[in-house]
């Protein structure tokens, strides 16, 4: 399986179904599974998005109370698995923005030239596995897959 790394709270919005469309400045030819992991690291201007509105009113909507340092995020870990079933220039997005999420574009980056890669059948882990992630996409080591697996 493929794993994407994102930094919180962007993961999270993910798991939660929140936020189905992850915006890149790159493409890939690959579509299929695809763990969703959230980095070790997250920089103040992270936690600064995850706290405003609307991020912080769709985390504390689905029971994520976040603490001072955002403790209540998994963060080194996989938190989701999802389908990659498409990927679609930023304009073109925009341009169908009726169906999107009520917060879809306001959690992603629709700046022009850039990706939306499209996940379906989202489903957040009963508990994150932790995992060192990777830039670009990378590949789940077995022993991370087979624990990936019995969390679905």
């Amino acid at each position: 399986m493929k794993a994407l790394s994102l930094t919180q709270p962007w993961a999270t919005l993910i798991a939660i179904g929140a936020k189905r469309i992850e915006t890149r400045s790159w493409s890939t030819r690959y579509r299929g599974p695809i763990a969703i992991h959230a980095s070790k690291s997250m920089p103040l201007g992270c936690r600064a998005f995850a706290y405003a509105d609307p991020a912080g009113r769709v985390l504390n909507d689905a029971g994520i109370l976040l603490g001072g340092d955002c403790r209540d995020l998994p963060k080194g870990a996989i938190v989701a698995v999802a389908t990659l079933t498409g990927i679609e220039r930023t304009e073109t997005i925009l341009g169908m923005s009726q169906g999107l999420l009520r917060h879809e574009i306001e959690f992603g980056d629709y700046s022009r030239g850039r990706f939306g890669w499209v996940l379906s059948d989202v489903v957040p882990l009963l508990k994150p596995v932790p995992a060192t992630g990777a830039l670009g996409l990378w590949d789940v080591p077995p022993q991370i897959l087979e624990q990936v697996e019995s969390c679905v």
